[in-house]
């Protein structure tokens, strides 16, 4: 009877490790499931046209700041690209731009744009640069390109920028405006959270992937409920519908 006993503790450990595999490739289901699951929520939300413009405030001279092409959801074949600068009291002193390995370029200030604004356009580059059929590229990830603007005054208030972009579009063969927006610099991941989603459709993308989240491992616990609620610590059995119950003392001893 002893044996009988041994044998089946040697069962039990073996199915107990075969349980702990389970558990790990169950594990494994289910990061592999959500990560399908927020791919497929991510394809239903197209990322917004956008391009970003960082602003960097030079430390010498102390009144020059430089807008920096940072990114954007995808390349673009831009036209024209103006700026804005939102000033008090300064003046602009000195505006020029420098695309790339080029030799910068000095900017005017528009005179017929309200409000002041400085305009860098794919036909002034191809002029400056000599190159027929100069291609104006925005890359999404190659900060290739900058705007440097130097003020009269550095005792007031950090200028605010404003931009606006205009791109040729490729799959319709139109002229498009494209959203441009200027910030101060930010980490690359939230940066991408801006350009690539959006903030608004980044909300909704996080919110809608815990409401998932949670259903899903709710879905889970309701399921194996019942099964923890039914199951009980048994032997395995000898016979059918036979359990094996440990022997009492002074029984199956010899």
């Amino acid at each position: 009877m002893s044996g009988k006993i041994i044998e089946h503790l040697a069962i039990e450990e073996n199915m107990s490790h075969n349980v702990k595999e389970n558990k790990w490739m169950e594990i494994i289901f289910h990061i592999l499931t959500m990560v399908v699951l927020f791919l497929e929520i991510h394809s239903h939300f197209p990322s917004e046209p956008m391009i970003r413009l960082e602003v960097e405030k030079s430390d010498t001279p102390s009144a020059a700041y430089s807008l920096i092409g940072a990114d954007s959801d995808q390349d673009y074949s831009l036209e024209y690209l103006k700026i804005y600068p939102r000033l008090d009291s300064d003046f602009v002193k000195q505006a020029t731009f420098q695309y790339n390995y080029y030799k910068e370029v000095d900017l005017k200030e528009s005179q017929i744009e309200q409000p002041t604004a400085y305009i860098i356009s794919r036909e002034l580059l191809q002029k400056e640069f000599g190159e027929e059929g100069f291609h104006f590229a925005f890359l999404s990830e190659n900060n290739h390109f900058q705007f440097n603007f130097l003020f009269e005054d550095s005792k007031q208030n950090e200028p605010q920028f404003e931009c606006q972009a205009v791109a040729m579009a490729e799959n319709v063969g139109q002229i498009i405006n494209i959203p441009c927006k200027v910030g101060k610099k930010v980490p690359v991941v939230y940066r991408k959270m801006i350009t690539v989603l959006g903030v608004e459709i980044f909300v909704w993308e996080i919110g809608i992937a815990i409401m998932v989240l949670l259903w899903y491992f709710g879905f889970l616990i309701f399921l194996k409920k019942p099964r923890k609620e039914s199951s009980t610590t048994r032997l395995p059995t000898h016979g059918i519908g036979e359990e094996v119950k440990p022997p009492r003392d002074g029984e199956g001893t010899f």
